[in-house]
């Protein structure tokens, strides 16, 4: 049930998005320049975008990815022990097994 209204919940949020921004009226006047030193400047905001982008996407990649994988290996493995009846005697204890 609690699958159902968080599916619910981020189909709203996808079909209202899309509405906002369309109703928005945004223009990206940035990236249509007037002049020599504005595309310079619209070249420069792009590659420095890019750039950033190769930094900070694996360094979030990775950021999932390792204390996901040091977790899995902190944990102790299971080791099976045996019951008190599937033991066996020590040939140097006398008398009966101890347990």
């Amino acid at each position: 049930m609690k699958t159902i209204v968080n599916l619910l919940k981020l189909l709203k949020l996808t079909l209202i998005l899309p509405l906002v921004l369309l109703l928005s009226g945004c223009q990206l006047i940035l990236l249509d320049p007037a002049g020599w030193v504005a595309n310079q400047e619209r070249d420069l905001l792009i590659a420095s975008t890019v750039l950033m982008l190769v930094i900070i996407v694996p360094v979030l990649v990775l950021a999932v990815y390792i204390p996901g994988g040091i977790a899995t290996a902190a944990r102790p493995r299971k080791t099976t022990t045996r019951n008190s009846s599937t033991r066996r005697c020590s040939k140097r204890l006398s008398g009966a097994c101890r347990s």
